[in-house]
């Protein structure tokens, strides 16, 4: 139950992500088109895609933990016993979840205070750029549970063989 859950959270980023990728490339396309044949640009086709980038770049964070597709040191890791490998995962987890925790809690304190910035060209409330920040530690939270999760059963079975 819990890792249907966070595979169809993970799907739902995924087409939200992919959804904003290919707007940010209209919109970048667009811009070079009115610059080449119009001579002019439009000053919210960059802030719009500069803001879809963060977004798109803070939601994937999360999705890559799902994948597995985060840096890691598996060839130095592996040499240990399954024991220390079990707590080295367990160190790493503690430690990114850590640091997630500190990235809601300081992309809440973002998101809080610039409601009342307006961003310049859209006129959008600045935190809702900002809220990606969250919302992100939190997607990351949650797959980096449901990746350990799935570690620790494969090493239980990997040590009773």
């Amino acid at each position: 139950m819990w890792s249907k859950s966070i595979r169809a959270l993970n799907k739902g980023t995924e087409n939200f992500t992919m959804i904003l990728l290919v707007i940010m490339v209209l919109l970048v396309f667009f811009q070079i088109v009115s610059r080449a044949m119009f001579s002019t640009s439009f000053s919210w086709t960059n802030e719009l895609a500069r803001y879809m980038m963060v977004w798109l770049a803070f939601l994937g964070g999360g999705i890559a933990f799902q994948h597995n597709a985060h840096i890691g040191i598996e060839a130095i890791v592996e040499r240990f016993s399954v024991r220390w490998q079990k707590f080295i995962q367990l160190a790493v987890m503690v430690i990114c979840i850590s640091f997630f925790i500190i990235l809601i809690v300081t992309g809440l304190e973002f998101t809080t205070s610039s409601m009342t910035q307006s961003s310049p060209a859209l006129n959008i409330p600045m935190g809702l750029v900002y809220l990606a920040l969250p919302i992100s530690g939190i997607l990351q939270i949650l797959n980096v549970v449901d990746l350990n999760l799935n570690y620790f059963k494969s090493k239980e079975t990997e040590s009773e063989r």
